[in-house]
């Protein structure tokens, strides 16, 4: 799998790279725990559809932000397994999934967030 990293003032998440039909279909299912995150990159965003989030077959629960292709936070939530989650707007580039609480724990609402 690819990597990217998601910065958030100084601090690094890796992310791995979801870049085929088959690894965004999978996902996080079947695991138990996470160490690191994972990014969907919609190379075309046309509408919220599109970036719609499950967790079937998860353990865990994730935080999830979207972001456009400026980097503005859209939307965030945090899902619990077994759910659907379709975000409130249009034009979604980016779909970060990342450990529960780190949403909170890294202040991303506040801060300026960047992709490398």
């Amino acid at each position: 799998m690819l990597e990217k990293k998601l910065i958030i003032k100084e601090k690094i998440i890796k992310l791995n790279y979801t870049n085929t039909f088959l690894k965004r279909l999978k996902g996080l299912m079947f695991k138990k725990e996470i160490n690191q995150g994972l990014i969907f990159i919609n190379k075309k965003p046309k509408n919220k559809y599109q970036s719609t989030i499950h967790t079937h077959f998860m353990k865990i629960n994730i935080d999830i932000i979207f972001l456009d292709e400026n980097m503005k936070l859209i939307d965030y939530t945090t899902l619990n397994p077994w759910k659907i989650y379709i975000p409130k707007k249009d034009e979604i580039k980016y779909i970060i999934e990342l450990p529960q609480n780190t949403i909170e724990k890294e202040e991303l609402l506040k801060n300026k967030i960047k992709i490398e």
